[in-house]
């Protein structure tokens, strides 16, 4: 459900994009019998944020689906799969099997590269308290009451790498688009 402003996407603004999250997917290294599992699995969370905040403003950016956080939560959802080891030998399996629709990888792995240096150059306390928010699929106000940190903390720190990241990123990630 969009917000008055119509800053908040929705389900189906993401859904449309569907094919770029199975692509995303794959350039992470997931096996070709997880993919749909990986990105349903994905659906799954952004519908539980919608339910608990009531919108999906946070996965936004200007209107649009930010893909940073797209991003983030494709490759943590694989990353949890390896984790799990639910199937045999992920990491071989992920180096063996084709690449689908001739999807050029090499663009976007330099752009996941570039936004993990970015990353790694913040302050800790801001990385850190980015890749919680992200991974853990909670609302600001549920890990401000956990951590003990005020939401006003959380909320501004959020916004700033966010910020940081859609600046430093958004034409690469548009170029990339165009090759991929």
């Amino acid at each position: 459900m969009k917000n008055p402003k119509g800053l908040c996407v929705t389900i189906t603004d993401i859904a449309n994009r569907h094919k770029e999250w199975i692509k995303i997917a794959v350039y992470c290294g997931c096996p070709a019998q997880l993919v749909d599992d990986i990105v349903q699995d994905m659906y799954y969370k952004l519908c539980k944020i919608d339910k608990e905040e009531g919108n999906l403003c946070r996965i936004s950016y200007n209107g649009n689906v930010n893909m940073v956080y797209m991003f983030s939560m494709i490759s943590n959802a694989i990353t949890s799969e390896h984790r799990k080891k639910k199937h045999l030998d992920f990491i071989e399996e992920m180096h063996d099997l084709p690449v689908e629709d001739k999807f050029n990888e090499a663009p976007y792995h330099n752009l996941v590269n570039e936004i993990n240096e970015t990353m790694l150059e913040m302050h800790w306390y801001d990385r850190q308290l980015f890749l919680l928010y992200v991974n853990s699929g909670k609302s600001m106000r549920r890990i401000a009451s956990e951590t003990g940190i005020s939401l006003t903390s959380i909320n501004n720190t959020i916004q700033n790498v966010k910020r940081t990241i859609q600046e430093e990123h958004e034409n690469r990630y548009k170029e990339t688009k165009k090759k991929g």
